[in-house]
């Protein structure tokens, strides 16, 4: 079960498994185009957040609110959803390879997947490995387009689409800087505690340890 959750190495070092959707929303095949892509998020999950607050911060996907708007707002017109999703449950014991199930109140619109590994499968037929989230996937070519969300966010941020905002998460000036920092928190804080709270073995849990130490400014 622990093998399947989080991949590990002979070591017993979590491993987080690479993947081949790779793709980015401009390239040849993925066209920015408003109502075509679609999102899996999953609310336990960190990653999936990241890109919910991307997608409402850059104006394609509309806030989720729990409450209905005010009767003198109802009859405004409604923001464009350039981008759709789908909000998942984690339940390991109704899903299969990752936890991630649909909910009867909020079902998979696109392929009508049970749970997420339906989804990847359907995408590509035979895939083995975890099914994880957050997922973006093309409605029209019914193909999964990333499964990485810090390519997601970057895709978010370059679809110019009508009605969305003005707002930039990764400013051309400030690139160099950003994939910088980005490096050391993912490494360190990120996937940091995965690769601690996953670690199999004394030696492996240790070796995360020393290395995080040894990588945190010094505070003398």
């Amino acid at each position: 079960m622990m093998q399947e959750l989080a991949p590990q190495t002979a070591k017993g070092q979590y491993s987080r498994p690479q993947y081949t959707f790779n793709g980015h929303i401009g390239d040849a095949q993925f066209p920015s185009e408003s109502g075509r892509y679609h999102l899996y998020l999953g609310n336990a999950c960190p990653w999936c957040h990241r890109v919910a607050l991307a997608a409402v911060l850059r104006g394609h996907l509309v806030a989720p609110t729990a409450t209905a708007p005010p009767p003198q707002q109802r009859q405004r017109p409604q923001p464009l959803q350039h981008v759709t999703l789908t909000r998942l449950e984690d339940d390991p014991t109704r899903a299969r390879r990752g936890g991630w199930v649909f909910r009867a109140v909020d079902p998979d619109p696109v392929f009508r997947a049970a749970d997420l590994w339906e989804v990847y499968d359907t995408c590509q037929p035979g895939f083995r490995g975890r099914c994880t989230a957050p997922l973006m996937v093309d409605r029209v070519r019914r193909v999964a387009v990333c499964n990485e969300s810090a390519e997601i966010v970057r895709s978010l941020d370059e679809m110019h689409l009508p009605g969305c905002t003005d707002v930039q998460l990764r400013p051309r000036h400030l690139v160099a800087q950003i994939e910088q920092l980005n490096t050391k928190i993912y490494s360190a804080v990120n996937n940091g505690v995965y690769r601690s709270g996953f670690a199999t073995t004394q030696e492996a849990y240790e070796t995360v340890q020393v290395r995080q130490y040894l990588t945190q400014p010094s505070r003398s």
